[in-house]
């Protein structure tokens, strides 16, 4: 009898992943929302990782394929507001490097890229932008250096150490 039980709990547990696989490897199912944050949450990391690890030329590519893949509207896993929030933090990021690296132009151009996508932040949110006109560029650059340290154990980016020497 006890042979008889294990004998249909190996075939009951079979059927079950045989039909988790079935399931799972169906091209008609979509994703489950919890493998999409997680696939955007790693695309993200590894954008991030060469901005945090690169020098100054690999941070501006990353900090460049990050802004497209926050504007890129198959990144589902953003709302509006999320991704005007994610773009326009980005380019206070884009902002410090070009300013680190002497390229005033570049920094204007992300300044004004930054302030276009906060202020549709603040729109899409419906809330006034009470600090939009008292970001000193002095102010940008310390906000950028707290959130860096903050997600970098404690570091700035190995370009800005890099820029340094």
């Amino acid at each position: 009898m006890k042979q008889r039980s294990v004998s249909n709990f190996i075939k009951f547990t079979l059927v079950l992943v045989g039909l988790a696989l079935f399931c799972g490897c169906s091209k008609r199912s979509a994703p489950s929302p919890l493998k999409t944050a997680m696939d955007a949450m790693r695309q993200e990391e590894t954008l991030t990782a060469g901005y945090f690890q690169g020098d100054a030329a690999q941070a501006r590519k990353s900090l460049g394929e990050l802004i497209q893949y926050y504007q890129d509207p198959k990144t589902k896993l953003l709302t509006p507001d999320a991704r005007a929030k994610q773009i326009y933090e980005t380019y206070y990021r884009v902002f410090v490097l070009e300013k680190r690296t002497g390229n005033e132009g570049e920094a204007e151009a992300a300044l004004a890229k930054m302030r276009e996508w906060r202020q549709r932040f603040f729109q899409l949110v419906n809330v006034p932008d009470q600090d939009g006109g008292t970001l000193t560029p002095e102010r940008i650059q310390a906000m950028v250096d707290e959130a860096d340290k903050r997600q970098n154990r404690g570091q700035l980016p190995h370009y800005v150490q890099t820029l340094a020497r």
